[in-house]
């Protein structure tokens, strides 16, 4: 059996984004992987994308005794690095 086309859809975080630590760097690392499948796979009829969830304040930051000053009050979009290759580009989301 062969697949014509697909996708592929990776959770990440907007946290990947910023620097708070582990978090961040293992979902900055999805983002990434992400987009190098999408480099690799660009042609084969199989689409790569990241989902990349902004943040959500609720009182499990406050259960946690999290920080929720670190938290940006700003969805953070749109960030990509100059040098992204995506098969659709890198830019901001419709709003």
């Amino acid at each position: 059996m062969s697949v014509a086309a697909g996708t592929i859809i990776n959770v990440s975080s907007t946290a990947g984004y910023v620097a708070m630590g582990s978090y961040s760097a293992i979902k900055t690392w999805v983002t990434a992987y992400t987009e190098s499948l999408a480099n690799e796979l660009h042609g084969t009829g199989v689409k790569v994308t990241a989902l990349c969830p902004g943040w959500v304040r609720t009182e499990f930051h406050e259960r946690a005794n999290i920080n929720i000053g670190s938290i940006p009050s700003r969805p953070v979009v749109g960030r990509r690095s100059a040098g992204c290759r995506l098969p659709g580009g890198c830019r901001r989301p419709a709003r």
